[in-house]
């Protein structure tokens, strides 16, 4: 993580000397991208709370959550992108938008704070409530016994695509007494 290596340089500078101690509620503005990011992954650091970054565009979004991931590192900068389709078009998102979604969404259900970077529009969507989120998380671990049937069903019910073969994320397929799950967390299919 590159911040823990420029840390004490920012911690010297009059300007991220003002910043502490935040305060609730406090908004910070006018930074270019890359300022933002920096500042953002200062506070995280310094506070121990979720920094939520609000852009304009998903284009400004997206970039500035690159930034992160080069400052704090993947597993603590998080992007939530906008579906880029109307709310009653006939059609679904891009498979991988709704897997960035889902990986954030299921990220912010943690006690572990974060940086989020999402677009206004974005902000502006409905996001299902913590609780009803949570009960719509289904973990499976090597070991566990469940009926293929109605693991079938239940991620049918929770959005799945039942195919032939999976190729894609939010896909299942079953063969025999194999399931296969292509889950949003997972760069792969797997097979449990």
């Amino acid at each position: 993580m590159l911040y823990q290596k420029i840390a004490k340089q920012l911690e010297q500078s009059d300007f991220f000397q003002c910043l502490l101690p935040l305060k609730d509620g406090t908004q910070v503005s006018h930074l270019s991208q890359s300022a933002r990011a920096l500042v953002a992954a200062h506070l995280w650091a310094k506070t121990g709370k979720n920094i939520i970054l609000v852009s304009q565009d998903d284009i400004i979004a997206e970039d500035l959550w690159d930034d992160l991931v080069t400052l704090v590192g993947r597993e603590n900068a998080f992007y939530l992108p906008d579906y880029e389709i109307l709310p009653y078009e006939d059609r679904s998102p891009h498979y991988s938008i709704r897997a960035t979604r889902m990986i954030t969404l299921l990220n912010s259900l943690s006690d572990t704070p974060a940086i989020y970077s999402l677009s206004i529009r974005s902000l502006l969507r409905l996001i299902p409530n913590k609780d009803s989120l949570a009960r719509h998380i289904l973990r499976l671990k090597q070991g566990d016994t469940i009926d293929p049937d109605s693991l079938l069903q239940q991620l049918q019910n929770m959005g799945y695509e039942i195919e032939y073969q999976v190729s894609t994320v939010y896909q299942a397929a079953k063969r025999g007494g194999i399931l296969d799950i292509f889950s949003p967390p997972h760069a792969t299919s797997c097979a449990p």
